[in-house]
């Protein structure tokens, strides 16, 4: 059968409308949107262009309402690029609800795949039918593609030139030598520092270990060492709440407290451990040395999640959210805990 109809890129035009409508109205939703669907992503390049401009508003802590939206839209001379306020109007209107919004976001980012991987196929058997390039150059070629379309990546952004990296380490030697500050946070451990000197940004730090051989006190100092730059430190415990994991560090900022007035080794003073101070097992004298332990461990900016059963996606975006408030506040999140 002869089929003579133009065929359509697949799309989800109605999706994306109510996908945007709900990102007006419950702006939260965007954090559980962002990761899985991209500008690039929309069939039409007005919504391609109004869900960057949202994601934007809500990097920035900008409030998101059908009234902020047109405003900033008109104040960057946005409004044709977004479809202008009545189209605005449209994406609200028909929203039949926001829980659904995951839903759009992800049926968007599917349509998408489906017409990465048709371009891909059209351009091989353009390739093909010219016989411009040779199979294996084609076939190559065409298996890098559709990597990237599996992925929903672009495959050069996978890789690091090795020349890019040897500047950066230069870069680093050269700040050390001149007295320039250094990235990340120094590790407060003598025996630590001499393997491990600094937490890097964008480290990933496994502390691994038999049961209750410390692995716990070691990630909460390494949460104390970072706090006490004045960055914040987010916690995720799943297996202790916040109130549990406090005592734990009331125990060892008491015992730094002692140690330091009395001129001895911490690694000297017995008790004082979190059962103790839990069960009141402390000498009358000691009291005032709990209290100013709990000024000094109060001052810290450490956050801990009160979720007990969360998702890597719930941590996303729960990081994302703490992310905000600090940058709101001028400040910045120097580590995440689990």
């Amino acid at each position: 059968m002869n089929d003579n109809r133009e065929r359509v890129f697949p799309s989800a035009l109605e999706m994306e409308r109510c996908m945007l409508g709900a990102a007006i109205m419950a702006p939260e939703q965007i954090d559980e949107c962002r990761d899985i669907v991209q500008p690039t992503d929309f069939y039409r390049p007005d919504h391609a262009a109004l869900w960057l401009m949202l994601v934007l508003m809500r990097n920035a802590g900008d409030p998101i309402d059908l009234v902020n939206v047109v405003e900033r839209a008109h104040r960057g001379g946005k409004d044709d690029e977004v479809g202008g306020l009545a189209y605005l109007i449209t994406h609200v209107e028909m929203t039949p609800s926001t829980a659904n919004i995951a839903h759009y976001a992800r049926n968007i980012a599917e349509k998408a795949r489906l017409r990465r991987l048709i371009a891909a196929l059209q351009e091989a058997e353009k390739w093909a039918f010219e016989e411009s390039k040779d199979c294996d150059q084609i076939m190559a070629q065409l298996s890098v593609t559709l990597d990237g379309v599996a992925s929903g990546r672009n495959s050069a952004d996978d890789w690091q030139d090795w020349s890019d990296a040897i500047d950066n380490s230069v870069n680093r030697v050269r700040d050390a030598i001149e007295g320039k500050p250094l990235s990340g946070y120094p590790v407060h451990l003598a025996a630590l520092a001499k393997i491990v000197e600094r937490l890097e940004p964008g480290q990933v730090v496994v502390v691994a270990a038999r049961p209750a051989m410390g692995k716990t006190s070691l990630a909460m100092g390494f949460a104390r060492a970072i706090a006490q730059t004045g960055d914040i430190v987010g916690v995720f415990s799943l297996e202790m709440t916040g109130d549990q994991l406090a005592m734990g560090d009331l125990a060892r900022t008491t015992r730094r407290v002692i140690a330091d007035e009395q001129a001895m080794p911490i690694g000297a003073l017995t008790g004082f451990s979190a059962r103790d101070l839990a069960a009141g097992r402390i000498g009358d004298a000691d009291w005032r040395h709990v209290q100013t332990a709990a000024e000094i461990a109060a001052a810290l900016p450490i956050k801990v999640s009160r979720k007990k059963t969360v998702t890597i996606a719930d941590i996303e975006a729960d990081v994302r959210k703490l992310v905000r408030a600090a940058k709101a506040r001028d400040r910045k999140v120097g580590a995440i805990v689990i």
